[in-house]
């Protein structure tokens, strides 16, 4: 089964054996705890760059953490640049910005909004074929109408 906090670019067998490797070792929990414990003392948040320079852990590393981190909610991005990157900060400095100054979830991909249309889509039929019921049929219309509104 695989780790939902394993980072990884999919594309690339290299990174995907290293989050792994770092996975069952333990390290990838002691990487991003040592990442909650930099952001926690820091209220106006450190950019990867800054991070990976404290660290001493390349870019692919430090940006998986990070996109890890903040798609599991345990940090946020500021939407404010410093060196043309975003930081990130503990969620108990929150109380420091606005509203708007944060962005509380990551931005998808048009490629990560189609594999879970795909998969909300693939559950939509199975749902359907086992159960025609008009729930399911709402479903499946749904998904349907998306896929048309993708064509337009």
């Amino acid at each position: 089964m695989t780790n939902l906090f394993t980072p990884y670019i999919a594309a690339s067998d290299t990174s995907k054996a290293r989050a792994v490797s770092d996975e069952a070792s333990g390290v990838g929990e002691e990487r991003r705890k040592l990442i909650l414990q930099l952001l926690g003392a820091a209220p106006f948040g450190l950019t990867w760059k800054e991070l990976s320079a404290l660290t001493e852990l390349h870019h692919g590393q430090v940006s998986g953490l990070l996109s890890v981190l903040h798609g599991a909610g345990n940090i946020i991005q500021l939407r404010t640049t410093r060196d043309k990157c975003h930081p990130y900060i503990h969620p108990r400095f929150t109380d420091h910005y606005t509203e708007k100054e944060l962005v509380r979830e990551p931005v998808k991909s048009r490629k990560t909004v189609e594999l879970e249309f795909l998969r909300y889509l693939q559950e939509a039929v199975e749902d359907y074929l086992t159960d025609p019921t008009d729930d399911t049929f709402e479903m499946l219309s749904k998904a349907a109408s998306v896929v048309r509104s993708w064509q337009k």
